[in-house]
């Protein structure tokens, strides 16, 4: 069961509900019918698929730059033309999504 709030997230992971605090997301990659949730600690493993899981996510804090990742906009670091920054993670920008990411980012 998922119950979203307005700081938080409950995922279910491995038979557990685990609850994920927005803030914490560092970026969300999408597997098929499984969502990968990268946070500090380690990743969270959820049965869901990203555009279901970008819906509860609120939406002036988290952008879609590709159509496997979601990312957390103060977590981004660096910015080149194809590709960003988050963590040690270099994410791409997919040429769908890029006019509204960097719109949105005002660059």
């Amino acid at each position: 069961m998922e119950i979203t709030q307005d700081k938080f997230i409950y995922v279910k992971s491995d038979y557990n509900d685990v609850k994920i605090e927005f803030d914490d997301i560092l970026y969300i990659q999408g597997l098929k019918d499984y969502v990968k949730v990268y946070i500090s600690e380690r990743p969270v493993i959820t049965h869901s698929n990203l555009k279901n899981f970008e819906l509860k996510l609120p939406a002036g804090k988290f952008i879609r730059i590709h159509k496997s990742y979601i990312v957390q906009l103060n977590k981004i670091q660096a910015i080149q033309e194809k590709t960003l920054m988050v963590g040690n993670k270099e994410i791409p920008i997919g040429e769908r999504y890029k006019d509204n990411f960097f719109h949105k980012i005002g660059s």
